[in-house]
């Protein structure tokens, strides 16, 4: 079983709420809903996490209510990873990227620059758009979380998203997005996959890339992560040597 949940504080779009009630007519053995949060996200994600891990489903998608999936959410599950998002649009250091980000040996979180690659391994993915299978996480408790700083304030690297990052990498489950999937990002941006229409290139928002070197001591990286690194490391390494295309994977 599949159960969908939208993220929301109670107020959707009109365009994700209308999107809701397609699928849910679409696919109507699928659980299909809403969780609100009246104090944060993290919570509501957290609610819907148990949900779905006492109610037994296979996996778990969750949707915040400014995103807009296309038809091919339904293939999500197909994939049967631990972990998929899609690629969503967002807002980082005043730049638009994709909320898809690898971390360097270096400790620079950098977005993938583009769409159309298929299904790749990364660092961190956010969690407006993702696809959880339950057997892999049912075990992992209050899964999203805020990490605070000394004034109580969000640490910058404490969001509830990459706690759950983090957690999974402690757990060596390794984290996937679907290059081929973007969503439409509504409230804030109101733009999506519009970015890669009609581009033969394919090519998607900035690169935003951003400096973690300072806490990357404190960034768990799981083994199948570190494994990943190197391959692309030793895939660069032979490029410059030999004068290969460097891989984007």
């Amino acid at each position: 079983m599949v159960q969908v949940r939208m993220i929301t504080a109670g107020y959707p779009r009109v365009e994700a709420a209308i999107w809701l009630a397609r699928l849910k007519e679409q696919k109507p053995d699928w659980s299909v809903g809403y969780t609100c949060y009246p104090y944060n996200v993290a919570v509501a994600r957290n609610e819907a996490f148990k949900e779905a891990r006492d109610a037994f489903a296979d996996f778990l998608i969750m949707i915040d209510d400014d995103v807009v999936p296309d038809k091919n959410i339904v293939t999500l599950p197909e994939h049967d990873l631990p972990v998929l998002s899609g690629l969503v649009p967002m807002s980082k250091n005043g730049l638009i990227c994709f909320n898809a980000f690898d971390l360097s040996a270096e400790g620079i979180y950098s977005s993938l620059p583009g769409a159309g690659e298929g299904i790749r391994q990364v660092y961190a993915v956010g969690s407006a758009l993702i696809c959880l299978r339950m057997d892999v996480l049912r075990h992992m408790k209050a899964p999203f979380n805020f990490e605070l700083d000394e004034d109580g304030l969000v640490d910058v690297y404490g969001g509830e998203d990459l706690a759950f990052v983090y957690k999974c990498h402690a757990q060596d489950i390794p984290i996937y997005v679907d290059t081929d999937y973007v969503a439409e990002h509504y409230s804030k941006l109101e733009l999506g996959s519009a970015l890669v229409r009609g581009n033969p290139n394919r090519t998607g928002p900035s690169v935003c890339a951003f400096d973690a070197s300072e806490h990357l001591g404190n960034l768990p990286i799981g083994q199948g992560y570190h494994r990943l690194r190197r391959e692309r490391k030793s895939a660069a390494l032979r490029a410059s040597v030999h004068g290969e295309p460097v891989p984007a994977n």
